[in-house]
């Protein structure tokens, strides 16, 4: 099991996407590599997330739990025609959205990847929780 999420705290990873294995912790640069996740959900504290969106200072409260990840060069990718954006940020709302705006927090998915500080879930054929 892995836990992916984009890193924000000051210092070299800072705005990378981090992946925490079960024994290592890796970097990957959104600018030349992307990831490619396979049986995921995504996952949330919405205590935190409630706080940070009232003012509080930032802290981890969200991030993507994957059976597997892989690193590729971000041209390896097509058909974003048949992707939609997932997005958290919670000084905007406390839940992962979808492109629509609607509350995906706990949703499961064969796959997600990235492209850049963006992630793309297939359209359609998401897991029921």
């Amino acid at each position: 099991m892995y836990k992916v999420r984009f890193h924000l705290g000051a210092g070299p990873n800072f705005m990378k996407w981090q992946i925490k294995g079960p024994n290592n912790v890796w970097y990957a640069d959104p600018k030349t590599e992307s990831l490619f996740m396979s049986d995921c959900t995504l996952n949330n504290n919405e205590k935190i997330a409630h706080r940070i969106n009232s003012g509080v200072h930032k802290s981890v409260c969200a991030w993507v739990i994957c059976g597997d990840v892989l690193i590729v060069k971000p041209y390896e990718f097509s058909g974003y025609e048949d992707h939609d954006s997932v997005n958290f940020n919670p000084r905007k709302c406390t839940h992962w959205v979808n492109s629509v705006g609607e509350n995906i927090d706990g949703k499961k998915f064969e796959y997600i990847f990235s492209r850049g500080n963006k992630l793309f879930v297939p359209v359609g054929v998401d897991v029921a929780v």
